[in-house]
């Protein structure tokens, strides 16, 4: 796996024309009477937060988290979605592309953490995803196939809280988006892509944001400790509360590898599904028991701002 974010080529016509062109394309010439994406969530995927994985007294020590992931999952089956479109650090993951996973769907278990037999089954939104991949090879940014039939614990964590909250995976179908190693603004400019697809769509669509925070906020954690872990845990909880999503690029390289962080590109494309909006935004919480940072945010689309046009 290349070890540097690749840079987005420059597109000959803007990500808006084109994507604008795709909407043509997938209602067959008129715009589908629907608003798109009014709602997204950050959401942590530690498997320590599941039952059998965790103890008792690691989840009383994570209440905050525990108690913030089921409010979060509940906003989003109040939202009633017929389609979950979810970004991941933990799939297939290229320096210079998105994998928008292909195929009928995926299954999970955590066998690999040692609990079993709980198994998870997703359907895949095959026209929504195709879709995608068209928007997005027509706004310039590289998409690949990758099938993967198995589901990451960067998705199944989120499932697992939704399901707990009554969302129906036969009725709900996934979008699963592989983060790249490309850079901030082809993250941002792929989540414009998803917004203009999901409102030609027709159909319920929210965005989750899969990500953990920084990786070293201790001493004694699993990956030690380094000042710039508290200080981007910081900023990106301040951004959530604030859904002030230009912070999400003031971040430099350097800087984000040393805080081992693995969430702030979920974070640009749920940005950019909010591209040219204010939002009302909600932090949940927001806490680091064990070293690693969870945060947990909703954030609802709200009036048309130009300002907020951050790529």
């Amino acid at each position: 796996m290349p070890d540097k974010r690749g840079q987005l080529p420059a597109p000959d016509v803007s990500y808006n024309s084109r994507c604008a062109l795709l909407v043509g394309i997938v209602t067959g010439g008129a715009m589908a009477h629907h608003t798109g994406i009014d709602l997204a969530v950050a959401l942590p995927h530690p498997p320590i937060f599941i039952e059998g994985i965790g103890s008792a007294a690691d989840h009383t020590e994570a209440k905050a988290s525990l108690d913030a992931f089921v409010r979060a999952a509940e906003k989003v089956v109040a939202a009633d979605p017929e389609v979950l479109v979810i970004a991941t650090p933990h799939g297939n993951t290229y320096g210079d592309c998105f994998n928008i996973s292909p195929g009928r769907g995926a299954k999970g278990d955590w066998r690999s953490f040692g609990r079993d037999p709980v198994r998870y089954e997703a359907s895949f939104d095959e026209a929504f995803a195709g879709a995608l991949r068209q928007a997005a090879e027509l706004a310039g940014i590289p998409c690949i196939e990758s099938v993967e039939p198995v589901l990451d614990h960067g998705v199944m964590v989120p499932l697992h809280f939704l399901i707990a909250a009554g969302l129906q995976l036969g009725r709900c179908k996934l979008v699963r988006i592989s983060i790249s190693f490309l850079d901030e603004a082809a993250h941002y400019k792929l989540g414009c892509c998803v917004q203009q697809v999901a409102a030609a769509s027709g159909r319920t669509a929210v965005f989750v944001a899969s990500g953990d925070l920084s990786h070293r906020l201790k001493h004694d954690g699993p990956y030690g400790y380094a000042s710039e872990g508290p200080a981007f845990d910081k900023a990106v909880a301040e951004a959530f509360a604030a859904g002030d999503f230009a912070r999400f690029f003031s971040f430099e390289k350097g800087f984000r590898d040393k805080a081992a962080e693995c969430g702030l590109n979920s974070f640009l494309v749920m940005a950019g599904v909010f591209d040219g909006y204010d939002v009302r935004a909600q932090l949940y919480s927001y806490e680091g028991p064990w070293g690693v940072g969870y945060g947990i945010a909703s954030f609802n689309r709200a009036e048309p701002n130009e300002a907020r046009r951050f790529a």
